[in-house]
């Protein structure tokens, strides 16, 4: 199917866009709308700059991006060999992937010519330098969470079970109310006749991860037709090495439905076409200035309503 120029984005559903959306409109409208079309040459300033500064990054979610690179290049690896990396290498991936991230954002300019290829540091965009207390902090949790990543139960199970692997970080969609909903599971295995959904966590435990492991039941019974009493899902947190299950609930199940429709309710209603999702006009998308919050958004540069 050829590339398709829209004038607006497709319309879909996520939790990362309900957080969003819940934390500042503002912000949300420059990262799904602000930012459309903004890789084109065609491209208004404006549109280049959301798309430029959607990308960015930090040093928190760049660990997290590199432990799951390694946990789904480890997982694919036994899946093909039956046999593991040595945690040297990985660990050795992982500071490579975040150093690789430092180096890209010492040249502002090439970072702007390619933002989508390049990783750019809110850190160092918005800051002189990496926080020292920071820089530490990281490379003890990568020593810490691949060590735990190894000692984890998903792990041991893969190591001594019978067990067959569904999927690695595979993105999905399914439907609610006739709406896309993207979900993207780190790791499904069946043991026996459990299905076990599994979720790394390389930052502290909270139990507001609960909903997002609930939505992904809902997503494994709407694709394999899996009974929830034969699902175990799993919050493996690497920083920790602890493990917490999520018990299914049907009644929260049904709770999480009538969120997910309330929140696509709230969200077509800052449209002006909900057929083509064309927004209202950005004034329209009300700022919640918030200290903490608007030093740490990648839309500092262009918002004229940032907390002081």
């Amino acid at each position: 199917m050829a590339f398709e120029i829209r004038p607006y984005p497709e319309w879909s559903w996520s939790q990362s866009r309900d957080q969003i959306f819940k934390d500042c409109r503002r912000k949300y409208y420059y990262h799904y709308y602000g930012s459309h079309n903004g890789w084109l040459r065609e491209a208004s300033e404006e549109q280049r700059t959301a798309y430029r500064l959607k990308q960015i990054t930090n040093l928190y979610m760049m660990l997290g991006d590199g432990v799951h690179l390694m946990a789904e290049a480890s997982l694919k690896q036994w899946q093909l060999e039956k046999s593991m990396p040595e945690q040297k290498e990985i660990t050795e991936d992982v500071r490579f992937h975040l150093n690789q991230a430092y180096k890209d954002s010492l040249d502002i300019t090439r970072w702007k010519m390619a933002p989508k290829k390049l990783k750019m540091l809110h850190e160092l965009y918005y800051g002189d330098k990496l926080p020292p207390k920071r820089v530490e902090q990281i490379k003890e949790r990568i020593k810490l969470c691949i060590a735990n990543f190894f000692e984890s139960e998903t792990i041991q199970d893969l190591l001594s079970e019978d067990i067959k692997i569904m999927e690695i970080e595979e993105l999905n969609t399914f439907l609610i109310n006739g709406q896309k909903i993207y979900v993207k599971l780190d790791f499904l295995y069946k043991k026996r006749n459990r299905w076990i959904i599994v979720d790394w966590k390389t930052g502290n435990e909270s139990e507001e991860n609960e909903n997002q492991l609930l939505l992904y039941a809902l997503f494994l019974h709407d694709k394999y037709n899996v009974p929830f009493d034969q699902m175990e899902i799993r919050l493996e947190y690497l920083l920790s090495g602890k493990t917490a299950k999520i018990t299914i609930d049907e009644n929260e199940l049904k709770q999480l439905k009538i969120d997910i429709v309330q929140s696509m309710d709230q969200m077509k209603k800052c449209l002006e076409d909900p057929e083509m999702n064309k927004p209202l006009p950005i004034s329209q998308f009300t700022a919640n200035p918030n200290t903490r919050n608007c030093w740490a958004c990648n839309f500092r540069e262009s918002c004229d309503e940032i907390a002081n």
